[in-house]
């Protein structure tokens, strides 16, 4: 189940504040340490003043025991170093002893005692360290003698490192009643403390409501029930529970919470707010991550506000550089900025306004709820106009359209190009006049594609440029032409269509068919002006170049290596290294010669 939206089975309900909750723990992942004895030892009361270590007869002996006629009363004691569990949350730890004697196994093993002790540096049975805290009764795993006790350590070793302890002493003991008994004595080996250590998850960021990042002052939302949420993350990747707590902000004793389990960490975690609120009142959230063993800090607030009533009615839009017009020639230009006025026509909670024209779209923002605004948009095209404009609330919600239409004067320049037919080549004279006041210059572009070249002006607006065309993909050569206003934007642009002749030349070549093995001989006739060479490919089989005949001609032979059809490729290139388009001339040979 993805917990990014999390509304169903990893909901524990809603409660309100003051009552019974409970938020069910989620699966642990506490990094573990086995910790082994760095000391053991014990003390004996018919030896006092001796501190003793255990060998392999001995172990860890607990109780009384008695030898050679003499009642030994003894207490074990073993000492574990921390440093590699300071500093970082206790999440349990667990003191384990295995059994290695018991004297009699209808007696409860689980009444030997663990205490913490202070610090133990060879004890004996005179000088026995204080017994600080006791820990719980033990748990008693297998048969006896062959089983081990387990007590649970983690109130004793986190005192113990809140009070600064690099190093901890247990005692293994009987209580009073039991230790001069022989019947409860018993002994212990392979002692070890098992630390599980675990820090909090991460403080929940990045909060949002109603799909809105929440900030200082309250966010608007166009819901009763919007969504909130806000990144859990966790140093050991635990599975976490997520509490969210909200109240309304003027009466925080009414407080609810909704909790979720199973959440993955890493990740952002959402839910929605149970049931609806209350439009125009502002609320106050929060929410808290845990793990197993500990809960993380609550993050920062969130405060929000439901709106859930949008403008009603369409700003008002207006402009003295372009009216409302239907018809031409309108006003302004391509290129000419004009100034709008949007207001909020008696909306009071209005703070932007968005508008879309000519292919834009932008947003403006009210200086304050309900104002109106002023902006500059600036036409790209000539002809009728359409802009429409929105109005929005506080909680982004949109008004319906005010639709404004106007019409923007034609001021593209006046172009006439000569000649109207030309080749490649051969260059063409183009002369500008104005569509507007305040030209600067102009740029001109060839074709499609081609970058613009820019042509100044004369004082009085107009301007002349010479081009020639080098290529032609169509047999015309299509001149756009934009004014350059004095603000640096461009006018509409006026296109001439001029005839432009690819030059390619013509070929002469035998009626079909011609003969099967007979020689074929063409005469190609150059087109383009001053044409020096014939390049030309006969039937793919490689380019040869030949000069131009001083009538303008060049024949060639060919040899057809069969029957069907062949092809000649040939072009022109003048003086200057231009070519010509390319001219294709097909021969048909026969199988069996002319018929």
């Amino acid at each position: 189940m993805n917990l990014r939206r999390i509304v169903g089975a990893a909901l524990s309900g809603v409660v309100l504040a003051g009552s019974a909750s409970v938020l069910v723990a989620p699966a642990a992942s506490a990094t573990s340490e086995h910790l082994s004895t760095t000391a053991e030892s014990y003390v004996d009361s018919a030896a006092p003043s001796s501190a003793l270590e255990p060998d392999w007869d001995t172990d860890l002996p607990v109780g009384a025991r008695v030898i050679d006629g003499m009642t030994h009363l003894s207490k074990s004691y073993v000492t574990f170093d921390l440093s590699g569990v300071t500093g970082v949350p206790i999440a349990s730890a667990r003191l384990t002893a295995a059994e290695q004697s018991v004297a009699n196994c209808k007696k409860n093993r689980a009444s030997t005692q663990a205490w913490l002790t202070g610090t133990a540096t060879a004890p004996t049975w005179d000088t026995q360290p204080a017994e600080l805290v006791k820990l719980p009764t033990p748990v008693v795993y297998d048969t006896c003698t062959r089983g081990s006790l387990a007590w649970n350590a983690t109130t004793a070793l986190r005192q113990a490192i809140r009070d600064g302890r690099t190093s901890v002493t247990f005692v293994l003991r009987l209580p009073d009643t039991q230790q001069a008994d022989p019947a409860f004595a018993r002994s212990y080996s392979q002692v070890s403390l098992d630390v599980d250590t675990d820090q909090p998850p991460d403080t929940a960021t990045y909060l949002s409501v109603g799909g809105r990042h929440c900030g200082p002052d309250p966010v608007y939302v166009d819901t009763l029930n919007p969504p909130m949420s806000g990144n859990t993350t966790d140093p050991e990747y635990d599975t976490l529970a997520v509490r969210f707590e909200w109240w309304p902000t003027a009466h925080p004793a009414q407080k609810q919470h909704l909790d979720l389990t199973g959440v993955s960490a890493g990740g952002e975690t959402e839910t929605y707010f149970p049931a609806d609120l209350v439009e125009n009142t502002q609320y106050t959230w929060h929410m808290r991550v845990s793990d197993a063993y500990n809960a993380g800090q609550w993050s920062a607030n969130c405060s929000f506000i439901p709106d859930v009533t949008r403008p009603s009615v369409a700003p008002v839009v207006s402009s003295t550089d372009y009216p409302r017009e239907s018809t031409g020639p309108g006003h302004g230009g391509s290129g000419i900025p004009g100034t709008f006025t949007f207001t909020a026509n008696g909306v009071p909670d209005v703070v932007g306004y968005g508008w879309q024209f000519d292919q834009m779209s932008g947003f403006v923002d009210a200086p304050q709820p309900g104002a109106p605004v002023t902006l500059q948009l600036t036409p790209n095209a000539s002809g009728p106009t359409q802009l429409l404009v929105y109005s929005y609330d506080r909680a982004g919600q949109r008004s319906p359209a005010a639709d404004y239409r106007f019409w923007v004067t034609d001021n593209s320049p006046t172009v006439s190009c000569s000649p109207q037919s030309a080749f490649v080549g051969q260059p063409r004279q183009c002369t500008v006049t104005p569509g507007s006041s305040g030209v600067t210059g102009y740029v001109y572009t060839l074709d499609y594609g081609n970058p613009d070249v820019p042509v100044p002006a004369n004082p009085d607006g107009t301007a002349a440029f010479t081009f020639t065309p080098r290529s032609t993909s169509d047999g015309h050569t299509h001149v756009y032409v934009r004014a350059t206003l004095d603000d640096g934007r461009r006018s509409d642009p006026a296109e001439v269509v001029l005839d432009t002749d690819g030059g390619e030349p013509t070929v002469d070549v035998p009626p079909p068919p011609v003969a099967f093995g007979a020689p074929v001989q063409i005469t190609m006739h150059a087109k383009l002006p001053d044409s020096r060479t014939f390049t030309y490919e006969w039937n793919y089989e490689g380019e040869h170049t030949i000069p131009v005949g001083p009538d303008g001609t060049a024949t060639i032979t060919v040899q057809p290596n069969g029957s069907g059809y062949f092809y000649l490729f040939v072009h022109t290139t003048d003086g200057s290294g231009l070519q010509s388009w390319t001219a294709t001339a097909q021969v048909q040979v026969a199988r069996t010669g002319r018929r």
